[in-house]
């Protein structure tokens, strides 16, 4: 199928919250970017760690994009709520995991939607911020988040400590 057979139309696509049976393709994905980045010998989530976090009693949430003109996903956002720094801010945040559209949705607005569409989710549940990280070599990540006028937070500098 040649690329002008593959373009969605904008009534193809549902932005809806992530069922079970997505869940090996938005894997996928996650495996995807995880390649993409250079980092496939630290990626260590399964497909089963997925779904339990999803469905069981974790606090990950995921939202899809869902083309249904070619049954498949056009991309993801996977996301949790937290309530970290209150020191400065006194409502929670939602911390993105990932986001991802598959290379041949791009440059179509689908990323920017699925922001826009956790931005209204996030309002309704009293959530007044979205805080991410981007890899400093995803220069389409870093790109995309510039074309969306977001905040960079230069002033601080992200440790982990293994435990």
């Amino acid at each position: 199928m040649n690329q002008k057979q593959r373009e969605p139309s904008k009534t193809s696509l549902k932005y809806r919250l992530i069922s079970k049976e997505d869940v090996d393709e938005v894997f996928e994905m996650v495996r995807s970017q995880t390649i993409y980045e250079g980092l496939e010998k630290k990626f260590k989530l399964t497909k089963e760690q997925l779904s339990n976090y999803l469905f069981g009693a974790r606090n990950w949430h995921c939202l899809v994009v869902e083309d249904s003109s070619f049954d498949t996903l056009a991309g993801f956002i996977l996301y949790t709520f937290a309530d970290l720094n209150r020191s400065f801010h006194l409502a929670p945040l939602v911390y993105v995991d990932h986001i991802y559209v598959k290379p041949h949705y791009r440059k179509k607005g689908i990323g920017r939607n699925l922001i826009d569409h956790l931005k209204n989710l996030s309002k309704k549940k009293g959530v007044n911020r979205i805080e991410l990280l981007c890899m400093k070599n995803n220069s389409c990540g870093q790109q995309f988040y510039k074309s969306l006028g977001v905040e960079k937070i230069d002033f601080i500098d992200f440790y982990r400590i293994q435990v």
